[in-house]
């Protein structure tokens, strides 16, 4: 073999070995990307281990109010699961309209479920790299007659408050979000169940005493 060709030999093993690490390189960096940018699955809160609320009434009606500005300070429409998609699945997991001769009807109201971002330099004489969430869920619970005049009506106002860094990344945004949905959606269980108890009582088909 002559000298020529076995230069030749050896530059173009060299050059496969490079191309192939630097394609390997690529991979990696890629694949790290891929993790790093990874979309988290976020499950929906849901309220069916709970137990339901059978009312004398012939039909619920879910109605939102509520309608998103997509615009800031608003940022309901970014966060993963929303707090007006949390109370519908609330209403649907736990209240039942049972009797279907029933002259009444069962209303499920959402008038607001807004979450908004404010910066907390606007608070402060001092530099701050904050920013404050506050989710809101304001919800009415009715039983109407078929023309329907509200016979008995229940109301529940629940809000949170998180602070979150203000350059945090997406991902960790969502969990703060999606957190403080969660919090919020105890808190309007615990309040809307007292509701219920107290001034929707003698519509229930088996009254809590």
């Amino acid at each position: 073999m002559s000298k020529s060709i076995f230069r030749v030999l050896i530059f173009t093993i060299v050059m496969l070995t490079t191309a192939c690490s630097v394609s390997n390189s690529i991979l990696s960096v890629f694949n790290f990307a891929n993790q790093e940018t990874e979309v988290k699955k976020y499950m929906d809160i849901k309220f069916d281990d709970y137990a339901k609320y059978k009312f004398n009434a012939n039909k619920l009606d879910i109605i939102s109010k509520f309608t998103p500005s997509f615009s800031y300070p608003n940022v309901e429409h970014l966060m993963p699961i929303s707090t007006e998609k949390t109370a519908i699945n609330w209403a649907n997991d736990r209240l039942i309209a049972n009797s279907p001769d029933s002259p009444y009807k069962l209303q499920f109201i959402i008038y607001d479920a807004s979450v908004t971002e404010k910066d907390l330099i606007e608070d402060s004489i001092i530099d701050t790299d904050m920013i404050k969430y506050t989710a809101r869920l304001d919800i009415s619970i009715r039983v109407v007659d078929k023309d329907e005049n509200i016979l008995a009506e229940t109301t529940s106002s629940s809000w949170r408050e998180v602070t979150s860094k203000k350059n945090s990344k997406i991902y960790s945004k969502e969990e703060i979000w999606y957190q403080m949905v969660q919090k919020l959606a105890l808190d309007f269980n615990e309040k809307i169940e007292s509701g219920i108890n107290n001034y929707l009582n003698q519509y229930l088909l088996i009254p809590n005493s």
